[in-house]
């Protein structure tokens, strides 16, 4: 197979089709690799369990992707446990959030941590607790960089300056969506439900508002520049 036909048996495999019997080594090792570029290697792994195809898969793309799944399930273990501290903290201030996009995903929609890397964590803050939650994380030690701050003078920000601490992901604060007015946004918070996550309450966008939250993320704002990812969240979104 050349690329693109590698690329296309990683779209069959991550829905649920069945691809050519006979895919050589180095064919596994492309689409794999692939999977692994676009952030679904997990996914992949998943689908080839369930459909019994893992035993076709080579030694060396199979291990990549079990250790992919494993260091994914560290990496969001230990966020899970900081997005605990947050809430918590934000809890004792009366702050309400609702948490976006991957944390949500991840524990609510896959129902696995460990199918859903994430880069970071989305809160969505109302306009006016903005200053409470700077001086929240201020108070657990968060730092916002200068060169953050450099590089959102110029775009169109949604979202405070990221806040960072060593050993954890960065935590990013929005007062509004991409694309979306004022009035949108305060749909968004009356729909909002909540839930459990992260082993305290939290809430979260409802399944409506998080499918237009996706789509308009992927589209609008990441022009579909984000690759597999966001699409495979849309469609565990619909199921």
């Amino acid at each position: 197979m050349n690329t693109l036909a590698q690329f296309e048996s990683l779209l069959d495999l991550l829905g649920s089709r069945k691809t050519p019997a006979q895919i050589s080594v180095e064919d596994w090792e492309g689409i794999v690799d692939q999977s692994l570029r676009h952030g679904v290697g997990t996914i992949l792994l998943k689908r080839l369990e369930e459909g019994g195809e893992i035993v076709n898969v080579p030694a060396e793309p199979r291990r990549k992707l079990v250790a992919e799944k494993l260091r994914i399930a560290v990496e969001n273990t230990k966020l899970f446990v900081e997005l605990a501290v947050v809430l918590n903290a934000f809890r004792e201030e009366n702050i309400p959030a609702v948490v976006l996009k991957g944390a949500h995903l991840s524990e609510l929609v896959y129902g696995n941590i460990s199918l859903r890397p994430m880069d970071d964590i989305d809160l969505l803050i109302k306009n006016d607790d903005l200053r409470k939650v700077e001086k929240k994380f201020a108070a657990l030690g968060y730092l916002q960089s200068e060169d953050d701050a450099n590089r959102m003078r110029s775009v169109d920000p949604h979202h405070l300056t990221p806040f960072r601490k060593e050993g954890c992901k960065p935590i990013e604060v929005h007062w509004t969506l991409p694309s979306m007015d004022a009035a949108g946004v305060e749909g968004f918070w009356e729909r909002a439900r909540r839930v459990e996550m992260a082993g305290c309450t939290a809430l979260i966008l409802s399944p409506e508002d998080l499918l237009i939250h996706l789509s308009v993320h992927a589209s609008l704002h990441h022009r579909f520049g984000a690759g597999l990812r966001p699409l495979c969240d849309i469609a565990a979104a619909i199921d």
